[in-house]
C-alpha cells in the first residue's frame, strides 16, 4: 500500500523536480522542509502529499501555457484532496500578479513575521471567530466541520519561541536573499512568496498547516 502511494507520490514529483530544478537537492530540501509536521507518509496527511505533486505538475503546465493538461492534473489533484481547490485558487491569484518588487516582498515578509512573532493571541482570536462563523456552523459540511476542528482547538497546540522562529525564519530568510527580476515573474517564486506569507501570519495557529 505504502509503496504504490509512494510511486503515485515521487514520480511525478521527480518528473517535475527534473525539469524545471538547476538544483535537485534543494529543492527536496525545501519540500521535506517547509513543514516538519506535512510531509511524513502517515494515513493523516497522504492523500495531501499525493495532492502537492500534481499541483507542482499542473503548475509546470501552466508556465509552459498547456491550460488542459494543467487543468487535467489539477483535477486528479483535487480527486485526491478537496483542499487542493484552495491552492488553486491560490495559483489563479499568483497569475494575476502584475508586478512584485523587492520592497513588495521584504515588507510583506517582515510585516507578517512581526504579526506572527507578537500578535499570535490575535490571530487565534481570529480562527476561532472563522470556526463560529454562518459558513461552518449552518452548512451541512463534512469538509466544514473539519476545518472548523482545526480553527478553534489550540489547547497543548502551539509553537514556544523557539519553534515559531524554526518555522518562520529559515524560509523568510530564504525567500527574501533569493529574489532577483526573474524570479519575480517564476510562478514557483511566486507561490513560496505567498506560502511563507501565510506560514508567518498563521503560525501561531498551529493547525493551519494542515489547511
Amino acid at each position: 500500500y505504502f509503496t504504490v502511494l509512494s510511486t503515485l507520490t515521487f514520480l511525478p514529483l521527480w518528473w517535475f523536480i527534473k525539469r524545471e530544478s538547476s538544483n535537485f537537492g534543494f529543492s527536496l530540501l525545501i519540500y521535506y522542509t517547509f513543514s516538519t509536521l506535512f510531509f511524513f507518509q502517515t494515513f493523516n496527511v497522504v492523500r495531501a502529499c499525493l495532492a502537492i505533486s500534481y499541483l507542482l505538475v499542473c503548475c509546470f503546465y501552466i508556465r509552459n501555457n498547456k491550460y488542459k493538461r494543467a487543468i487535467f492534473f489539477a483535477l486528479i489533484a483535487v480527486m485526491f484532496h478537496y483542499s487542493a481547490l484552495m491552492i488553486i485558487f491560490i495559483i489563479i491569484i499568483t497569475s494575476c500578479i502584475k508586478r512584485l518588487n523587492f520592497f513588495i516582498v521584504l515588507a510583506s515578509i517582515s510585516i507578517t513575521f512581526i504579526i506572527g512573532l507578537s500578535f499570535g493571541t490575535f490571530v487565534q482570536d481570529l480562527a476561532v471567530g472563522l470556526s463560529a462563523a454562518d459558513a461552518f456552523t449552518s452548512a451541512d459540511s463534512e469538509a466544514l466541520d473539519n476545518y472548523q476542528n482545526y480553527l478553534d482547538k489550540f489547547e497543548d497546540s502551539t509553537w514556544n519561541l523557539v519553534g515559531a522562529l524554526a518555522t518562520m525564519l529559515p524560509f523568510s530568510v530564504i525567500t527574501i536573499l533569493t529574489f532577483n527580476k526573474e524570479h519575480a515573474q517564476n510562478i514557483y517564486y511566486r507561490l513560496l512568496f505567498i506560502g511563507v506569507i501565510i506560514n508567518n501570519a498563521f503560525v501561531a495557529a498551529m493547525f493551519t498547516y494542515r489547511i
